[in-house]
């Protein structure tokens, strides 16, 4: 008889649940790298276009040039402000994958530990059966073969 562990089917499902979760957070940690990005990038950019409009204020700009650049430094924080909130977004969905995928972890090593708790539970028992039925072996052999006390 061959071991079967009662809570097979359950384990392999958290077995399952565990590498969507894996799979999950790495796409958060890819999402949150890409916000991470697009936020770095933006803020040089801001960076950029401040300096260009400082220098080129003291050469003299046109109204209309003036009104460019403030409208686009404008957007670029206004889009920076929007990043920063996304980013964060993206840090705190990290974080709760995180925590799922160790949640889901301890529920797959209590179920793997009830599976080797109850593995050996059964290996005990095998091992009981067999010497108890070699026992009844030698009991009926010694039983069959006649003793020196009964030969003529």
């Amino acid at each position: 008889m061959a071991f079967v562990f009662r809570f097979a089917k359950l384990l392999a499902h958290r077995r399952h649940q565990l590498r969507q979760a894996q799979v999950a957070l790495a796409r958060a940690i890819e999402q949150a790298a890409q916000t991470e990005k697009l936020f770095l990038e933006t803020e040089k950019t801001l960076e950029n276009y401040r300096i260009r409009w400082q220098e080129r204020s003291r050469e003299g700009l046109s109204l209309g040039e003036h009104r460019a650049f403030e409208h686009y430094i404008a957007f670029l924080e206004q889009q920076l402000l929007r990043l920063k909130a996304a980013r964060e977004t993206a840090r705190r969905h990290v974080q709760e994958k995180q925590r799922l995928l160790l949640e889901t972890d301890r529920e797959v090593k209590k179920l793997e530990r009830l599976e080797e708790v109850d593995h050996e539970k059964f290996r005990r028992h095998q091992k009981k059966r067999e010497q108890k039925r070699l026992d009844e072996l030698v009991v009926r052999a010694d039983g069959d073969t006649p003793t020196r006390d009964t030969l003529p």
